[in-house]
């Protein structure tokens, strides 16, 4: 004999549940005085924030650019955005 698997009365449809859904919780933006940092990496530079004495990127987020001053003003874009 071979087994077909759950009844469908069994297994709720995903899709009308909202199970198969991502909720994200809203990042909290970090207000105050930031630095910002910088290197190259391969052929071009990287660039991130951070607040207080962190020495990790905010959020994990690194930005890249062609230049140093590129990768910087894109940071510090990020920075002035995610303050608000």
């Amino acid at each position: 004999m071979k087994w077909l698997g759950p009844k469908q009365s069994e297994t709720p449809d995903r899709r009308k549940t909202g199970q198969n859904l991502i909720s994200f919780a809203a990042m909290p933006t970090n207000a105050g005085p930031y630095e910002i940092h910088s290197q190259p990496r391969g052929p071009h530079w990287i660039a991130w924030i951070t607040y207080g004495a962190g020495d990790t990127p905010d959020r994990s987020i690194v930005l890249v650019a062609g230049t140093q001053e590129e990768a910087e003003a894109r940071a510090r874009q990020f920075a002035e955005q995610s303050s608000h």
